[in-house]
C-alpha cells in the first residue's frame, strides 16, 4: 500500500489557506482598525500569506532538524501529512525511494519512531531539509519585501522582525 503524494503548489495552497489565513486575520484587523488605505491593507495581506507560508515550512522542519516545539516531531508522519521537506525529498528522489516515502505516509501499523527515523533518513539523504528552509527564508525575504508601500514606523520595524529567521520564519 501507498500514499498518493500531493504536488507542492497543492501544499502551498494549503498552509497559505492555514497560516497566512491566521496571520491575515491580525493584520487586517489591524489595518482595518487604524483606517489604513487599500494599498496598505494589500501589501499586510501579501506580507501575511508569504510569512505565514514561510512560518508554517519553518514548523514543517522541524521534525527533521533537530529542533523542538509545540507539536510532538512526529504528528506530520503520524496523520500521514506530506510536508514540505517529504515534497521535495520526493520530488528529487530515485522511483525506489519515491515508493518508499509513499509506503511511510500510508503505514499505520509500524512504530512511529521506526517511521519517522526512515523518512528522517530520506528528507536529510536528497538535501530536502536544506532547501525547505532555504524555501522558508526565501519567503521571509518577500514578505519583509511586501511592507515598502507601509511609511517607516516601530510597527513596521516589528513586523519586520517577525521575518529574521529564529524570530518567527
Amino acid at each position: 500500500m501507498s500514499h498518493r503524494i500531493c504536488s507542492t503548489a497543492a501544499y502551498f495552497d494549503m498552509i497559505r489557506d492555514k497560516s497566512g489565513a491566521l496571520l491575515w486575520m491580525a493584520c487586517g484587523l489591524g489595518a482595518t482598525l487604524s483606517g489604513a488605505d487599500q494599498r496598505h491593507a494589500e501589501a499586510l495581506g501579501e506580507y501575511s500569506d508569504l510569512l505565514g507560508i514561510g512560518y508554517q515550512i519553518r514548523d514543517d522542519l522541524m521534525a527533521y532538524d533537530g529542533t523542538r516545539a509545540g507539536k510532538p516531531n512526529v504528528s506530520d508522519i503520524r496523520n500521514s501529512r506530506p510536508t514540505l521537506p517529504v515534497l521535495l525529498a520526493h520530488r528529487d528522489a530515485s522511483p525506489e525511494h519515491q515508493h518508499r516515502i509513499e509506503r511511510i505516509l500510508a503505514d499505520t501499523t509500524s512504530p512511529i519512531a521506526d517511521r519517522r527515523e526512515a523518512m528522517t533518513e530520506l528528507v536529510h539523504e536528497y538535501g530536502a531539509v536544506r532547501s525547505a528552509r532555504e524555501t522558508s527564508h526565501d519567503y521571509a525575504r518577500l514578505a519583509a519585501k511586501a511592507l515598502d508601500p507601509l511609511p517607516p514606523s516601530e510597527h513596521k520595524n516589528a513586523l519586520i522582525d517577525l521575518t529574521v529567521p529564529g524570530n518567527l520564519a
